[in-house]
């Protein structure tokens, strides 16, 4: 008894869809779990908005039922209360919308990083850092202040990969006004902003 090539292939293919799977059952199976799991996880998320809900309904149910009052001061007492939930949402999104649409740009101290600049109200054109109290004068206008420094910065950083370090020096004869200046030790680059 001889078993021919053809023979031998029809076996081993076929231990091989014992073995392995069919292409098709595979496909069949992996198709059927992603089904699974896309509504286990919709199960899991509504269960979990539905428990929310649920827990605040509970709550409120059990602090009524203690003080024992009627159905109605109950239905009256829960709407006020989701009343103020969503005032305090939309009082939430609503600063958050402020925060995030705010036109006036905020400019950091350059020394100490950490605080904004602010314009000295008494001193015309002066800069005043509310954490290190750096003061130095500005040119011109804030926005067009911190401008200047922006393009600085780009002109710098497109020729040379190190940090500027800022540092004031005085520019009256009497020691009040301090100018702002820029200054790389790689690459020598300089720039005063006054």
């Amino acid at each position: 008894m001889t078993t021919s090539v053809a023979q031998k292939l029809n076996q081993r293919n076929a231990a091989n869809k014992l073995k392995f799977g069919s292409p098709k059952l595979r496909d069949l199976l992996r198709h059927k779990c992603r089904v699974r799991m896309k509504e286990s996880r919709g199960n899991s998320y509504d269960a979990s908005r539905l428990f929310e809900n649920n827990f605040m309904s509970r709550i409120v149910k059990e602090e009524l039922q203690q003080m024992d009052m009627d159905i109605e001061l109950q239905e009256q007492i829960y709407a006020e209360i989701e009343e103020d939930m969503l005032q305090w949402t939309f009082a939430e999104l609503e600063q958050e919308n402020n925060y995030l649409f705010n036109d006036k740009p905020t400019f950091f101290c350059p020394f100490c990083r950490k605080s904004e600049l602010i314009v000295v109200p008494a001193i015309v054109e002066q800069m005043l850092c509310q954490t290190c109290h750096i003061q130095f004068k500005c040119h011109g206008t804030p926005d067009q202040f911190h401008e200047l420094i922006q393009r600085r910065l780009v002109q710098h950083e497109l020729l040379c990969d190190e940090n500027i370090e800022f540092f004031t020096e005085p520019i009256s004869s009497n020691f009040e006004i301090y100018g702002l200046n820029a200054i790389c030790m790689k690459c020598d680059f300089y720039s005063s902003f006054y």
